[in-house]
């Protein structure tokens, strides 16, 4: 099941840039940041219909240009747990091309460690702790041109799945993966009042149909998840006065596997930037 761990990140970093629906300004290059960044202070009207909901948030997103996040996932299975700790930025919400640099720990299971990812447009770069990829080269650089002419060998299946996953985590989840189990969704009780943080925001609880997703999303990830046995995905979302998601929870379970998610949002509309790493310590895969 690691693949429904990378799809719940996907997701909880998805409901992110969601906003990049319709193009925009390019944000890709060797250094990204968030143009005209704003802090949404006006309140919305907030709809009790989770569609709608999903409507709202995709346009206060993609306004806001920026934001912090981070996302807890705990795996459970008959062997025993996992836990996966993300955190980063993410600048150009509001363009085609948005950009994000992510910490990931992740302690207990087979893929314990910690790792930088940064994704600026077409390329990618990765970096795992204790390793060089060249002698003084912390980071590798990966883009799709690369994989595509390089002599890789067996070692071109690990390089294109690091590609692949770090790209579905913040490009392809702007096809609306974040917000999908929200607008094909339906709630289980009626909205309601609460505090988070200290702030007043709307809590929203409800469930999506895994099957029912891929079937109206096309997305293939869902089917994933459909094909594994999930049946169902409840969600929460926390959203504050000026519609602007504070945090995102949601559940997958199969057979003896459960894997929980809780993303937590800040920041939203204060500067932002994405950097390349110092180009000393990079490594390519051109040889």
């Amino acid at each position: 099941m690691r693949s429904a761990r990378v799809i719940a990140g996907a997701a909880a970093f998805g409901l992110v840039v969601t906003g990049c629906q319709g193009g925009g300004e390019d944000a890709g290059g060797e250094g990204a940041a968030a143009k005209r960044p704003s802090s949404p202070a006006a309140e919305v009207a907030l709809p009790d219909d989770p569609k709608a909901l999903a409507d709202v948030l995709g346009r206060r997103i993609g306004a806001s240009r920026s934001a912090k996040v981070s996302v807890s996932t705990e795996t459970t299975t008959n062997q025993g747990k996992a836990r996966t700790e993300i955190s980063g930025v993410v600048a150009g919400t509001g363009t085609s091309r948005p950009s994000a640099r992510i910490t990931l720990v992740q302690t207990g299971g087979p893929d314990a460690g910690t790792s930088e990812t940064i994704v600026l447009g077409d390329a990618v770069y990765v970096r795992q702790e204790g390793e060089e990829y060249e002698p003084g080269k912390r980071w590798l650089r990966i883009t799709r041109a690369d994989l595509q002419r390089s002599n890789l060998g067996p070692s071109r299946a690990a390089f294109e799945e690091a590609y692949k996953e770090a790209q579905a985590g913040i490009r392809e989840a702007t096809a609306d993966k974040g917000l999908a189990a929200l607008r094909h969704g339906t709630l289980k009780k009626p909205p309601y009042k609460e505090r988070l943080g200290g702030e007043e925001v709307r809590r929203y609880d409800g469930t999506s149909a895994t099957a029912k997703l891929a079937g109206q999303t096309g997305d293939a990830q869902f089917r994933t998840l459909a094909d594994a046995g999930v049946a169902n995905i409840p969600w929460s979302v926390w959203v504050d006065r000026q519609g602007l998601p504070r945090q995102l929870s949601m559940s997958l379970a199969a057979g003896p596997t459960v894997i929980v998610t809780t993303a937590r949002y800040s920041d939203w509309g204060k500067p932002a930037a994405v950097t390349a790493p110092d180009p000393a310590q990079v490594a390519t895969l051109n040889v």
